[in-house]
């Protein structure tokens, strides 16, 4: 596995363990986390948004579906 690709996956899990954080939060750990590399700070990012669109969408069904949660 390249570097580069390694330090993706290392963002997403960043991602994953954080995110149950408001964005503004995130965004600023994530900065600390990526030591201020752009491409790592965004693809954090990216994955939280991810993962935030995921859950909304699952909480959407389950409220279709009259499961609470």
């Amino acid at each position: 596995m390249g570097k580069l690709k390694a330090m993706l996956i290392d963002a997403e899990y960043f991602a994953c363990e954080n995110y149950n954080i408001p964005r503004n939060e995130f965004v600023a750990k994530a900065w600390v986390f990526a030591k201020k590399d752009n491409q790592l700070h965004r693809h954090a990012i990216e994955h939280y948004d991810i993962i935030q669109r995921d859950l909304n969408n699952y909480d959407k069904v389950m409220r279709m579906r009259g499961i609470k949660l």
